[in-house]
């Protein structure tokens, strides 16, 4: 069959289809494997060579031509199979020929030998089943990602050849012969640290082919695994670690793990600079440890590979620094060489027991803790090694101190505590408990005595004594709860009672009681609750923060509080009491309580805190009421019932102040009208109005008329006082219908400005009052002199502008004296040194100014009156009249400082009445000083207007002094109390003309003034010559 089936393909193909096998025909050593004994159906195992050619032709038609009875090739499946069992005593080779018919009319026949040879019964081996390689994603193709170790241990060489295949996807990675896994393409459209499963298939070619399949995790990573890895030295006391920077990219800090039998037992991150680690874990002597070193950058991780490592009990020398803690701590450096290890923290020792640090420097302590004791919660602070700690007893009054030593302990290498629970130095917290409880079951007795209560009160305040309840130590961690909750038990069975009801003395019981009430808040932490089991005490803590909103707050079943925003940090205390006799007028009806800060922090101006009181009955209106301390007594002012139904029978109301609250009936704040209440509010207003009436009427005497030179000084300084008093009455006006609490202190700045402006003003009119007077006095013979004030609007604005400066300063750095200027009760603040700076010193230096001016232009005043000649008559009017001006003034800087001084102090019925008073004494000084200030300025400006007259009042000349006499005069016998013409005498100051002289009523128009004088005011100059005595007929 087999040469009918060739002559066919030759006569299909032809001759040169054969020229073509023969052509085919080769050298090449092709053969087949098959074991002796094999069974029918047995697969042969080709050789290589062979397995290259079967795969490249694997679409082609293969016929067999062989002497070999027990085998034949299957086309289907494309592999030669047995069809008999295998002799044993077959010859071990036996040529074959297989005839393969392509398309395209090719044909191929491949000689190869049969051999039949002994089992194969050792597959190939990995090193391991799984495989993890962490690949730069920036490696090019061509380069090695990793390598996997695979052998066949089958002594017969043909048997022990091997054939890798990568089984998964291969579009990235090829591998080889030796078992290296290359890059195929470009890695950079694959996920950073996304791993991608393969496996790895190693197959020999003996008979039957056996395999082993690998496992293989591939994962781009952007930073490669640290290479050399390798620890220096290991030994029961420190470890050295080392190894080298990644290949690819650049780690920003490295993770240290060393493991032990698969769990962790030390961990540590370095810098991604460093290449060393130190560790000083006391490891055990073995061989077990594992060593990994992770590079990791922003992207993920990159663990190297566990390097295995034994820990000895190596003790090597070497020289190096260390305090007298210690010893170096040496490892193996540059070639070998034994030295001390050194990085960037600087050189290591080895420290003793108790000593610590690189240089063995610093002295171990143990750490303060706090701990749980039967004589109560105790804190303990750090502690050098071999020392001791002293601590008060928790709850021993007298001061006793509890020692604690902190040692070292040799089992375990660290310094530890001494244990002192067993202690009996301290008294136990069980024991203060139990009599807190006696003494609560003794207060509730009905039979009563003060001695009993006082007795009661006396360990209550034994408790605030016991270091536990220190002020300056209280938390929320170390406050005792417990007893401070036994105490609030006591104490609400003391103030529940009818404390009236008691015989004897009580009013020091109640005030010593309340006093501690408030003392044993002030000892509860911030925020905090605290309530007595019987519910009729409670306390509550919590912080007001500056500037956020607060919510409501309910202390109780009887109390509510909503606080306004805050200015300032501060911390509020509230204490609610269901009901208590403790206060006047309270029969126990009704709760109290009891709002404070720590820092005596008061409600922002124009705020209102919101309160609620829950009354244990509905029968009576009840309104707010605070205990005004001053008054000692209960008041409704500053409250306002808003509701007394809120939430379910609260009564709430809106309040100006934290105090201590109630609930009062209405009626008893029902009074009568106050008519003398109202008349002292109104007496202010009406002498306010009158001040600025006469002011203003003032000011237009000055400045309307036109015959004179107006004074700028006192034109602003009446209109100072003006606008002063205008400000006044708003402030007494307007807080009746408007709160101005939130301008308080823009008008206290305005007030203060005010004052300055008027003593700067006061005095600079003074200092010109004492020039003018020193004018006139130092020279008599001038032919004119100067009466008013050089450059006045510039002095005014000077003024102006420095008061301005003033009280820009005192706004800015806060010399503000007093708050709330807009009520009845000014607040006032301690004095700075801003407010003595920008006002006391600059108020005090122009008032004394003002006065010593004034009281010196007086006394020049009546020093030149006396020395004024008796024909200067008009000069000496000027000097009378500054001199008066000048006095005058004192009396208006009384009134008008103690009006502005006065205004500022709290609101009482005599300040009221003394203010108007003040004002009214004002207005009469005011209308003094500005006539005699408007007489000389007038006299001024009709001498200075006056023109084409002989007469002028404020000159004399020579030529007027030396004139003759009258001749009624020379003689012995004139009639000295006949009239004088003016034809007949000149009178000092005066010439006869025809607009000035003696007018037929004989009086004298001069410049100042219009008068009569009498005959002694025509005199004879005795200094003069006089002339014969006798007329000559």
């Amino acid at each position: 069959m087999d040469l009918t089936f060739a002559f066919i393909l030759i006569l299909i193909t032809g001759i040169r289809g054969s020229r073509r096998i023969r052509h085919a025909d080769n050298n090449d050593m092709y053969e087949i494997r098959i074991y002796d004994n094999a069974a029918p159906g047995t697969k042969a195992t080709l050789n290589e060579a062979f397995d290259k050619v079967m795969r490249e032709s694997k679409n082609c038609y293969a016929q067999l031509d062989t002497d070999v009875d027990w085998i034949e090739f299957n086309s289907d499946f494309n592999m030669f199979l047995t069809i008999a069992h295998v002799p044993s005593t077959v010859q071990l080779t036996q040529p074959a020929t297989l005839h393969l018919m392509c398309s395209s009319h090719k044909m191929q026949s491949v000689n190869f030998s049969i051999h039949v040879t002994r089992r194969n019964r050792h597959p190939p081996k990995f090193s391991k089943s799984d495989f993890i390689f962490y690949v730069p994603s920036v490696l090019k193709p061509g380069f090695e990602v990793g390598k996997l170790h695979v052998v066949d241990h089958d002594p017969i060489i043909y048997n022990s050849q091997l054939g890798l295949s990568i089984l998964g996807d291969q579009s990235h990675w090829i591998s080889d012969k030796n078992g290296s896994i290359m890059v195929r393409k470009s890695m950079n459209d694959l996920k950073l640290y996304k791993p991608i499963k393969l496996q790895m298939l190693a197959i020999d070619y003996g008979s039957p082919q056996l395999f082993s399949i690998a496992n293989i995790t591939v994962i781009p990573v952007s930073v490669s695994q640290p290479q050399n890895v390798r620890v220096n030295i290991a030994n029961t006391e420190y470890q050295i670690f080392e190894w080298d920077s990644p290949e690819y990219g650049i780690a920003e800090k490295y993770r240290i793990t060393v493991k032990r039998q698969g769990v962790t037992i030390y961990e540590q991150e370095i810098d991604g600079q460093e290449t060393t680690a130190l560790s000083t874990t006391q490891f055990a002597i073995g061989s077990d440890y594992v060593f990994i070193v992770t590079a990791m950058d922003v992207e993920g991780e990159t663990p190297s590979d566990d390097h295995r490592f034994i820990v000895i009990k190596d003790d090597i020398q070497c020289e190096g620094e260390c305090s007298d803690g210690g010893r170096p701590m040496c490892f193996y450096g540059k070639f070998h060489k034994i030295e001390q290890y050194r990085d960037r923290s600087g050189l290591h020792c080895l420290c003793w027991d108790g000593f610590n640090g690189p240089q063995c420097d610093v002295i171990e302590s143990c750490p303060g803790e706090r701990s749980m004791e039967p004589f109560g919660n105790v804190n303990w602070p750090d502690t050098a090694v071999n020392n001791s700690a002293f601590i008060r007893c928790p709850y021993n009054a007298d001061g006793i101190k509890l020692e604690r030593k902190c040692y070292w302990d040799d089992k375990y290498g660290h310094v530890t505590w001494e244990n002192v629970s067993a202690s009996d130095v301290c008294k136990k917290q069980s024991s203060i408990l139990v009599h807190l409880g006696v003494l609560a079951n003794y207060a509730q007795k009905e039979a009563q005595t003060v001695s009993g209560i006082v007795a009661v009160q006396r360990f209550l305040d034994t408790i605030l004594t016991f270091p536990s309840f220190e002020p300056n130590s209280t938390s929320i961690q170390s406050y005792d709860t417990k007893v401070a909750e036994h105490a609030a038990q006591v104490i609400d069975t003391i103030i529940s009672r009818n404390l009236s009801a008691i015989p004897g003395n009580i009013s020091n019981i109640r005030s010593q009681l309340d006093n501690y009430l408030h003392r044993f808040s002030k000892r509860i932490p911030v925020p905090f609750t605290l309530e007595s089991s019987r519910e009729g005490l409670h306390f509550k803590t919590f912080e007001w923060h500056a500037g956020l909103d607060t919510y409501p707050t309910t202390v109780g079943r009887r109390c509510y509080v909503h606080m306004p925003k805050s200015l300032k940090t501060d911390n509020i205390r509230i204490i609610c009491m269901r009901n208590t006799t403790l206060y006047p007028i309270q029969e126990g009806d009704a709760p109290v309580m009891s709002i404070e800060t720590d820092e005596s922090t008061a409600m922002p101006p124009g705020t209102k805190a919101l309160i609620g009181l829950k009354p244990l009955h509905q029968k009576v209106n009840y309104t707010c009421a605070y205990f005004d301390e001053k008054e000692n007594g209960w008041s409704i002012a500053g409250i306002t019932v808003l509701s007394r139904n809120f939430e379910n029978g609260f009564v709430l109301c809106e309040t100006t102040h934290l105090s201590l609250f109630t609930l009062l009936p209405e009626s008893l704040f029902e009074t009568q009208t106050d008519w003398w209440g109202i008349a002292g509010n109104i007496v202010p207003i009406v002498s306010t109005f009158l001040s600025i009436l006469v002011t203003a009427a003032l000011l237009l005497l000055i400045i309307c008329p036109q015959n004179h030179n107006s004074d700028a000084t006192m034109i602003a300084f009446l209109s100072t006082i003006l606008l002063m008093h205008l400000v006044h009455i708003v402030l007494l006006v307007v807080p009746q219908f408007i709160s101005l609490q939130q301008y308080d202190i823009q008008i206290y700045i305005l007030l203060e400005y005010f004052i300055l402006l008027l003593a700067i003003l006061m005095a600079m009119m003074n200092i010109n009052i004492k020039h003018r007077i020193r004018r006139i006095n130092q020279d008599f013979q001038a032919e004119d002199y100067e009466t008013t004030e050089k450059m006045p609007a510039c002095k005014v604005l000077s003024a102006i502008i420095l008061s301005t400066i003033l009280c820009i300063c005192s706004y800015c750095f806060n010399g503000i004296l007093f708050y709330r200027v807009s009520t009845r009760k000014p607040q006032l603040q301690p004095v700075t040194v801003a407010f003595f700076a920008t006002f006391v010193a600059p108020f005090v230096f122009f008032m004394l100014t003002a006065i010593s001016y004034a009281i010196h232009s007086i006394f020049l005043g009546k020093n030149g009156i006396k020395k004024t000649p008796r024909w200067a008559d008009d000069r000496e009017n000027v000097m009378r009249e500054l001199t008066s001006a000048a006095g005058t003034s004192l009396l208006v800087i009384i009134v008008l400082f103690t009006d502005a001084m006065l205004f500022v102090a709290k609101t009482t019925m005599l300040r009221n009445f003394v203010i108007a008073i003040t004002q009214i004494g004002l207005c009469g000084a005011l209308f003094i000083f500005t006539c005699y200030m408007c007489s000389v300025h007038l006299g001024s400006s009709d001498s200075s207007t006056s023109t084409g007259s002989e007469f002028a009042g404020n000159t004399l000349t020579k030529d007027r002094r030396k004139q003759d006499l009258s001749r009624d005069r020379l003689l012995d016998n004139t009639d000295k109390s006949a009239s004088v013409s003016p034809g007949n005498a000149t009178l000092h100051g005066f010439r006869p003309g025809s607009n000035a002289g003696y007018s037929t009523q004989n009086s004298v128009n001069s410049g100042f003034s219009s008068f009569k004088p009498p005959i002694d005011s025509i005199y004879i100059d005795e200094r003069e010559h006089s002339g014969p005595l006798v007329s000559m007929v």
